[in-house]
């Protein structure tokens, strides 16, 4: 297996493509991508469902081969490896983390994470004591012995999280991480993440739907039909919520100048308020 090349990004995609199908019923669920995500770095994807950012996310993490185009992880071309070996990397390398925290529900939250670390050759004690010490800090010292099913949303995901840290891995790649919890355990969980990323040196690949989050990702990229492009951001200037400015759900035009927001809500707050100060103003929107 090659080397990892010093100072290279972490993840790389080189004219990345995947066709699914054949003929007139072929899909290209990525399209040419072109990407680097260096050390440290927390990216968000986002984009419509069926836009390709699971196909793009599955084929980072070495669990789906590109039609074209190449992936590097840390310096280390995925394209010439055997299968063997690319599950090898992945083991030591990258760490996931699901939508559906796809915990073992037979086993504790310490045995959750044991699994990973005996599967990269750790003895028992070895496993044992690493899982202990990456649940506890996480704040689950208290909750090694409960199983899943004992365990509240947030708390699964904190297991996941330890988990996908098991083997120090230099990458961490997220499929909808916040999507079954709420706003306050979503945006904790992202903070977790980026202070693990800024803390630690590991690099989050993370694809969500949430737009909640968008404050925590260091860059933030759209894709739709299977191609990456840059958001332009705007702000919601009543939550603050981060906004595209071509897809901002709500938008208002004052005095010639166009403020974007999250929703109605968050509209009539800002009409309130404009109001109050300039109650003969009567305002036009779009």
């Amino acid at each position: 297996m090659d080397t990892k090349t010093i100072g290279s990004p972490a993840l790389s995609l080189q004219e990345v493509t995947k066709v699914f199908g054949q003929g007139p019923s072929a899909v290209r669920a990525v399209d040419a991508v072109d990407l680097e995500v260096s050390q440290g770095e927390v990216l968000l994807i986002q984009g419509p469902s069926g836009g390709g950012k699971t196909t793009l996310l599955t084929m980072a993490g070495g669990l789906l081969r590109p039609t074209q185009g190449d992936i590097s992880i840390t310096g280390v071309k995925l394209n010439g490896l055997s299968d063997k070996q690319v599950s090898h990397l992945r083991l030591m390398t990258i760490g996931f983390i699901f939508q559906s925290f796809n915990l073992l529900a037979a086993l504790t939250a310490q045995e959750n994470v044991e699994v990973v670390v005996r599967l990269a050759g750790a003895g028992k004690k070895e496993a044992r004591r690493t899982a202990a010490e990456l649940l506890a800090s996480l704040g689950l010292a208290r909750r090694l012995n409960h199983r899943p099913v004992n365990l509240s949303g947030g708390e699964k995901q904190r297991v996941s999280i330890a988990r996908a840290l098991a083997n120090n891995p230099a990458l961490i790649l997220a499929d909808e991480p916040t999507a079954n919890l709420d706003s306050a355990r979503g945006r904790e969980v992202m903070a977790l993440l980026r202070g693990i990323a800024k803390e630690q040196g590991r690099t989050v690949l993370c694809v969500s739907h949430d737009h909640r989050i968008r404050d925590i990702a260091d860059r933030v990229l759209w894709l739709e039909d299977g191609r990456l492009r840059q958001l332009q951001a705007v702000k919601d200037p009543v939550c603050g919520m981060s906004l595209d400015e071509s897809l901002a759900p709500v938008r208002l035009v004052l005095d010639r100048e166009t403020y974007y927001f999250c929703g109605v809500v968050c509209r009539a707050a800002f009409l309130e308020r404009r109001n109050a100060h300039e109650p003969a103003g009567v305002p036009s929107s779009s």
